[in-house]
């Protein structure tokens, strides 16, 4: 029987480099009391070369590429478990993949199941949407810093301005 630190799902981290790769499993195995899934997390950038074309024009198109993606990569994995798998890609411009939106909502329904908290039957889904599009928007952020003070470096590299 397995435990379920939230009462109604448990979610297990796959560990990384076991195989030399890193790669071949997706990143959580959630277990519902109705049964487990598989998840795997991306976050792609709609304004990349490779997906500027598209997304210039459809909306979402990168994480539904993306999504495509993870299923070729996990699907025989996930059929192989007799467990359903989504991909769970977000947008850098704060777009939720339909499929992340889908096991969203499987999280949602199964804490409303099971939660004796009287909050709207939304409220934790909202939660967390907003949660994770804050995480996204701060790490957004981090990127921008990490790259103004490498371009800071060797822009004054450039000029023979001091480096601290």
């Amino acid at each position: 029987m397995l435990f379920y630190p939230f009462g109604w799902c448990c979610p297990f981290l796959e560990p990384k480099g076991l195989d030399g790769t890193g790669s071949r499993r997706p990143d959580i195995q959630v277990h519902f009391p109705d049964g487990s899934c598989l998840v795997d997390a991306s976050i792609t950038h709609p304004a990349a070369k490779t997906y500027a074309p598209m997304g210039s024009t459809t909306p979402l198109s990168a994480a539904i590429y993306r999504e495509r993606f993870k299923h070729r990569k996990y699907d025989i994995i996930a059929a192989d478990e007799k467990s359903p798998f989504y991909p769970f890609v977000m947008e850098t411009f704060g777009g939720f993949g339909p499929e992340a939106l889908v096991f969203l909502s499987r999280l949602s329904k199964s804490h409303s199941a099971l939660s004796t908290s009287p909050a709207p039957k939304n409220a934790f889904r909202t939660h967390v949407i907003r949660a994770l599009s804050i995480c996204l928007q701060r790490g957004n952020a981090l990127v921008q810093l990490v790259g103004c003070r490498q371009a800071r470096q060797h822009a004054g590299a450039l000029v023979g301005f001091p480096l601290f």
